[in-house]
């Protein structure tokens, strides 16, 4: 965390927006940018509620700023002066008294292979959106809702460059996995690497999966961890929902709030349960162990033994590497060894990528070449050190994307 935005361990967040606002007569077929900028004193009622509850940090409502789903309501130019006028509403209800953080979700774009839509668009759209709400003067950048790892990952690429704390909250499924299907310790991972400054999980199936999937990753957080539960079935009663935030506190939360169905009342219910709040004994902080290497794909994670690691032999870049990654896989190696000799490789393997079981090890002595695949994968790589990219180059590009130089 940033020691110029004093966040104290336990702080609570706002709630819902839309469903609020939704009670105030916003129609879900409409834009709801266009609702709040024509209904102002709504929005502004709404953050200063959440600030009279206790809420320290408020959520700008720029929740689908972005140009993708702006498109949608032929609004897709307007990025700029939207976020701008959002960030001001949230302002004027913070008045001082709280920070204000940009809002980024997911686009609804339908990344390649599956979709149509490449890696690159994905960052330049959320690229457009942070530029924006940095203009804007917001304190902090969350990133919420988020679906998988590659969306989670163009969006934290986007917002880092500004230098200022970046968020990022995961939905999970009834399963308690991400709704990509994604293990939440492996996206931790992931996003933890490549420079996030807390972590967790908002909105989903609800608390209960939640605490499971915090029990499960806090022994493992270097940073601190968000919980800000939905209730997709309806709201509960205020004793609940404190309860609910009490639990996701013993589970490892440091940062609480509310989503779909919650409201001031809420947060109002969760503050008097933090002033009341005994810390329970939490597991230490610990790491993989010591000679563990942890790798991650964008579903799963892979500890390494960093003395007994087999690795295939380099395998070249191509329109279809399926028969590579089967290969591997029935050799039972442990990672692949992939051989990027230029950016057009990098993009070869990235759209290759989501079918590969395995962890991956790229070996170039191109710096362009490795820092695009580096960019493009989805995932924590290792990064072949027997390359001829001067020592101190490659170490630089690889922590920019939180690769491990083997």
């Amino acid at each position: 965390m940033q020691d110029d935005i004093p966040i104290p361990r336990y702080t609570l967040l706002d709630g819902a927006t839309a469903t609020n606002l939704f009670s105030a007569g916003m129609r879900p077929d409409e834009c709801p940018e266009e609702w709040m900028l024509s209904h102002p004193d709504q929005v502004i009622a709404l953050g200063r509620a959440y600030l009279e509850a206790g809420s320290r940090i408020l959520y700008a409502p720029t929740f689908s700023a972005n140009a993708a789903q702006l498109a949608r309501f032929g609004l897709a130019d307007a990025v700029a002066p939207i976020n701008r006028e959002l960030v001001g509403l949230a302002r004027q209800a913070a008045d001082g008294r709280a920070l204000i953080a940009g809002d980024l979700s997911p686009t609804g774009l339908s990344l390649e292979p599956a979709g149509e839509d490449s890696f690159d668009e994905l960052c330049r759209i959320y690229a457009d959106q942070a530029a924006a709400l940095d203009e804007a003067g917001v304190d902090l950048f969350v990133i919420e809702t988020m679906l998988s790892v590659p969306e989670a990952r163009a969006a934290v690429l986007a917002c880092r460059k500004y230098k200022k704390p970046v968020w990022v909250t995961m939905a999970l499924n009834e399963e308690g996995m991400l709704l990509s299907g994604g293990q939440p310790l492996a996206c931790l991972v992931t996003l933890e690497r490549l420079g996030v400054d807390a972590f967790g999980f908002n909105c989903g199936a609800g608390p209960e999966e939640m605490v499971t999937a915090l029990r499960t990753i806090s022994p493992y957080a270097s940073v601190p961890l968000i919980a800000k539960p939905g209730f997709p079935a309806g709201a509960p009663a205020l004793d609940v929902f404190a309860d609910e935030a009490r639990r996701l506190l013993d589970a490892g939360a440091a940062i609480i709030g509310g989503c779909c169905g919650t409201t001031p009342e809420h947060i109002g219910a969760a503050h008097n349960m933090l002033a009341r709040y005994v810390p329970q004994p939490m597991a230490p902080l610990t790491s993989a162990q010591e000679n563990d290497i942890w790798l991650t794909n964008e579903m799963a994670l892979f500890a390494l033994d960093e003395d007994r690691i087999d690795f295939t032999e380099p395998i070249a870049c191509g329109y279809d590497m399926t028969d590579d990654f089967l290969a591997a896989e029935r050799d039972s190696v442990d990672v692949m060894l992939v051989s990027i000799e230029t950016p057009d490789d990098a993009l070869d393997f990235a759209r290759n990528a989501p079918f590969a079981a395995l962890p991956v090890c790229f070996y170039s002595d191109d710096p362009e070449a490795l820092s695009r695949a580096l960019f493009l994968y989805n995932g924590r790589a290792m990064v072949d050190s027997s390359c001829t990219i001067e020592p101190g180059r490659l170490r630089k590009i690889a922590g920019r994307y939180g690769a491990f130089v083997y």
